[in-house]
């Protein structure tokens, strides 16, 4: 785990994977009680940082200097790999992002568990949910401060962990499987199961630099039933691989769930939809997944009512 302090506060905090830290800069002192906030030429010391992993310290000079600025890689002596980050405003918020070489997020309308497979053993790095739907909630059209510290604790993203990142950053011939399983109401975590390789390091750069520094694939992933015995339907998902280069040679890659298909109802009436096609959901505002469809008297079938802009 790492650790962070803020500003000349020696006190280090926590930092747990996964997770989201909030905190705040002391403000200035004036006269009487409390403080104020400075903002420009007005302001007497910058906002710092410094971030602890093993024996090495990532240093942030100034946070709101650094907002919008390219991503940054610091080399990790333990785990022999790097980590990133970046600092973006959202809203009324300044986040630093602290990540691995691998990202993954989840855009479509199912969480999913994932997990890293090697040393003979299947690496459990939980469950990637389903990202919130983008409301405004105020009469500005912003969000407000509790909507914004609600997404950013939500983890529709996460980064694999650094240690297991080890050999395949130091083997540039070594391949990293992932195994993708989607989360059924009905069914338990790995009830359906489906398995892909990143490609190679050597690969990951060649395929940044082919597209001018960015370059997407799109992996198809079938997730089939773990035993033969479980009378389920296949689950196909896209996985779309993004590669950029950070400081012009570490690729940080971002794996994108999604689905295959996307059917959005344009018409300004509803429409009755009837599919075969199992694991078809129907687009939903709350954050636990799509909702199902409801099956007629012919169990082959499914039937939704779908509204307008209403997505299935």
């Amino acid at each position: 785990n790492a650790m962070y302090s803020i500003y000349d506060d020696p006190t280090q905090y926590p930092l747990r994977k996964s997770s989201t830290q909030f905190f705040q800069f002391e403000l200035f002192p004036e006269r009487g009680t409390g403080g104020v906030r400075k903002y420009g030429q007005d302001v007497k010391h910058k906002k710092s940082l410094t971030i602890y992993i093993g024996k090495t310290e990532i240093s942030i000079d100034d946070m709101d200097s650094e907002v919008q600025k390219p991503r940054s890689a610091h080399y990790i002596s333990d785990y022999k790999t790097h980590v990133f980050t970046s600092v973006v405003k959202r809203g009324n918020s300044t986040v630093l992002h602290l990540s691995s070489h691998v990202e993954m997020y989840n855009s479509s309308s199912l969480p999913f568990r994932i997990a890293v497979l090697g040393d003979d053993k299947v690496h459990d790095l939980g469950i990637v949910k389903i990202a919130p739907k983008s409301t405004s909630v105020n009469g500005s059209g912003g969000k407000s401060l509790l909507k914004e510290s609600e997404e950013l604790m939500t983890h529709s993203k996460f980064g694999l962990p650094a240690p297991l990142l080890t050999s395949f950053m130091i083997d540039t011939s070594e391949t990293l499987c992932l195994q993708i399983s989607p989360v059924l109401k009905e069914t338990n975590d790995f009830a359906l199961a489906g398995m892909f390789n990143l490609p190679p390091l050597d690969r990951l750069v060649e395929i940044a630099t082919s597209s001018q520094g960015e370059a997407r694939r799109v992996i198809e992933v079938s997730c089939s039933p773990s035993t033969r015995a479980r009378n389920l339907s296949s689950l196909v998902a896209n996985v779309c691989c993004k590669v950029t280069l950070v400081d012009g040679a570490h690729p940080f890659v971002q794996l994108f769930i999604e689905p295959r298909v996307v059917m959005t109802n344009r018409l300004p009436v509803s429409v009755l939809l009837r599919t075969p096609m199992p694991h078809t959901l129907v687009s939903s505002n709350s954050d636990s997944g799509g909702e199902s469809l409801e099956h007629d008297d012919d169990s082959k079938y499914a039937t939704h009512e779908l509204a307008s802009k209403e997505s299935v």
